[in-house]
């Protein structure tokens, strides 16, 4: 698991200008990850300052049927 978190801090670093969703949704496309594991991550990288509260549901939804 802390594999992941090293790949979103390697594609954080690469482009610091990114917000943490946008490197979060890289990571997405570069990693294979289950349901759950996309869920839980999201809430541990992405800050909540980078989406909108009522927003969280469509935006896991697109992270996981992309």
């Amino acid at each position: 698991m802390k594999q992941i978190e090293k790949s979103f801090n390697k594609i954080k670093e690469g482009h610091n200008i990114w917000s943490s969703y946008l490197c979060f949704a890289s990571l997405c496309q570069k990693v294979k990850m289950t349901p759950y594991q996309i869920r839980k991550w999201f809430n541990v990288l992405v800050e909540k300052e980078d989406y909108e509260k009522d927003e969280k549901r469509s935006i896991i939804e697109y992270l996981l049927y992309k």
